[in-house]
Parts: structure tokens; sequence; C-alpha cells
């Protein structure tokens, strides 16, 4: 996972003492389930992460074991995946969940208006929280996600909201890659009958659409997931996931791929996949190897089709 990188005077001037806090950055510099990292002069870089409730940590970049980068790992819940050992350290404390690791010092940090403000006075080098820090509005974030809000239906691709959408998402792909690289179905492709397809409501309002596609008995295949521009980062694509693998689940697959784009532009995408457990596969189906993409899959033999299933920490993707 890669992360953006502000400039070293951006803190060479910082007090060290607990009580005063620095603005580093807006919000929405900080990619969800990533990271952000704050270059210091004279001590070890801090990694600022975004979870996708939109709680927002700040870390010493670097893991107690064997100082990997914490900000190159994953982002799952309220942990983050080393890149060098694959063990767990909870974003709240800094602690490892795997014996004699040790604990990653936390920092105080608050979201007040879109700004991200943070304190370089530790809260944390053996799980121990400093008292002299206000930590009331630590960890809070302005983008609310609005899952419980959506409604997934069944569409039949003409609705004008529908379509225009899919206008977009055919339009941003084109940049992306070589024409012979692109996989985004059309209309006409949507329409197989081999494809079901789906669309995201939020009342009125058209927040995104996606599709499975039936390959053999026990394999399936996720197409067209797309978010709109007016619900980013508001649990849209979560939700969307999530539907497809309890859908696939139901209908008795036993495996679940995909075909991604191995460029930054899908980075958001392959994040997301990962942390509902997909993983990098070989190419299936019509596919063919291919630098410009990335498969991955999951395997649902024997999972239960419902509401239960949750993205969890991964190990083994960077």
């Amino acid at each position: 996972m890669s992360a953006s990188s502000m400039p070293a005077s951006s803190m060479s001037a910082a007090s060290t003492a607990a009580p005063d806090w620095i603005e580093v950055c807006r919000i929405d510099d900080i990619p969800v389930l990533g990271a952000r990292v704050l270059e210091r002069v004279g001590g070890d870089n801090i990694a600022l992460f975004r979870t996708a409730s939109g709680k927002v940590f700040a870390l010493r970049d670097r893991c107690p074991h064997k100082g990997g980068p914490l900000s190159q790992g994953i982002v799952a819940g309220e942990t983050v995946t080393c890149p060098l050992h694959s063990w767990n350290l909870s974003l709240e404390s800094g602690e490892a969940r795997a014996p004699d690791v040790g604990c990653v010092a936390t920092y105080p940090v608050r979201v007040e208006d879109g700004v991200v403000w943070l304190s370089l006075g530790l809260t944390s080098v053996k799980a121990n929280t400093n008292s002299d820090v206000d930590r009331s509005h630590s960890l809070s974030a302005t983008s609310t996600p609005v899952e419980s809000s959506l409604d997934i239906r069944l569409d039949n691709l003409e609705g004008p909201e529908v379509l225009a959408l899919l206008r977009e998402h055919l339009g941003s792909m084109a940049h992306t890659a070589p024409a012979e690289s692109r996989h985004a179905l059309d209309l006409t492709g949507l329409r197989d009958p081999a494809i079901t397809f789906w669309s995201v409501w939020e009342g009125p309002a058209l927040a995104g659409f996606g599709a499975l596609k039936h390959m053999t008995e026990s394999h399936a295949e996720i197409k067209s997931m797309r978010t709109a521009t007016s619900h980013l980062r508001r649990g849209v694509a979560s939700k969307m996931l999530r539907h497809l693998i309890q859908e696939a689940t139901a209908r008795g697959y036993s495996k679940l791929s995909l075909e991604t784009g191995s460029m930054e532009f899908f980075e958001a995408a392959r994040r997301l996949y990962a942390s509902f457990g997909f993983t990098p596969c070989p190419p299936f189906g019509n596919y063919r190897p291919d630098p410009n993409s990335v498969f991955m899959t999951l395997d649902i033999a024997g999972s239960a089709p419902d509401d239960s299933f949750d993205p969890k920490p991964l190990r083994g993707l960077t």
C-alpha cells in the first residue's frame, strides 16, 4: 500500500510538548484504508491512518519488531499489518497482536472542520495514555458512512441515472490502460443473461452499482463496481461488495473472482477487495496475463449467506 508524503519542513518547527497541536493536513489528504506519511526532522516519520469508518490514527511509521514502514501495510478495521512480518498492530494502542513484538508509539490526533491536528506528545509507548492530553476530539472524522441508509435494488439497466453513471464509469476507464487491457462492460455486455446487475440508492439519489457474472456452477465474477462521485468514501462500495459476496454464496458458488487494474487509479479498489479477504490469483476464465491487470479471488465455499460477513485483517498483500 503506497502512502503520500508531506514535506519535511511541515513539521520541522513543531514543538514536542504534548499540549501543542500542529495542523498537519486535511482529512481528505489521507486515503481511506491507507496512510499519509509526515516526514519528521530529527526523528522517525509519523503515519496518519484513516479507517473505513472515518477514524484517524497517528503512529510512528516504524514497526517495533523489524522496523518495517507501517504506512505500507494493510489497514483493516482498526489494525495495520506490518509489510515485513505480516503481524497486526492496533491503530488505537500500538500494541502488536503477537508475542514479543513490542508496542509502536502513538500520538494524539483530532479532526476539526476537516482539518487534522497532531500533538507530538506520545500517548503510547507501552499502551499507556497520557492523562495530560485531551483526547475528547481524537479519532473523530467528518466523512460519515451511510451504509445503513442505502438500498440495493435489482436493476434492469433502463433508468436514466444508471445509464448516466455507466457512461461516466466507461469514460473514466478510457485513460487507465490500452483498449485491449480494459475489461469494463458496456450496456450490451451488462445485459448478457449471465450477468445480474444491482444499483444502490440513498433515497432518490443513485449511489452506485455492481454486478455478478455466472462463469461455471462453482465460480462467479464481480463486474462493474462503481460509486457515484457524490457518495465516495461513504460505504457504498463496501455495501455492494458485501451484497455480491452474500448473493454468490446464496447461489451456491464456491469461488468469487474479479479483475481490476494494476495502476494507482485502482489502488483504493484493490485495498477494498483485500479487506474483504480477496487475494491475488492467476488469470481466470478468458483473461490472459496482463501487466495492466490484477486478478483476485475469494473462497466462499461453506460460507453462510447472511449479513455477518465483515472486512477482516489480511496478510501477504502489499
